[in-house]
C-alpha cells in the first residue's frame, strides 16, 4: 500500500499560493514553494 504524510514547514494559519511543485528525482516526494516561502512536501512511500 501507499502512505502519504504530507509535512508542512510553514508557521502561517492562512492559506498562501504554492509554486513550482517537482517531483524528485527519484519520484518519492514533491515539493513546492509557497508565497510565504516555507516549503511544504508530500512524501510517498510502498
Amino acid at each position: 500500500f501507499k502512505r502519504v504524510a504530507f509535512l508542512d514547514f510553514s508557521d502561517s494559519k492562512k492559506y498562501v499560493d504554492i509554486y513550482s511543485p517537482r517531483w524528485s528525482p527519484n519520484g518519492q516526494f514533491l515539493a513546492v514553494s509557497c508565497g510565504d516561502g516555507r516549503v511544504r512536501i508530500w512524501w510517498i512511500a510502498d
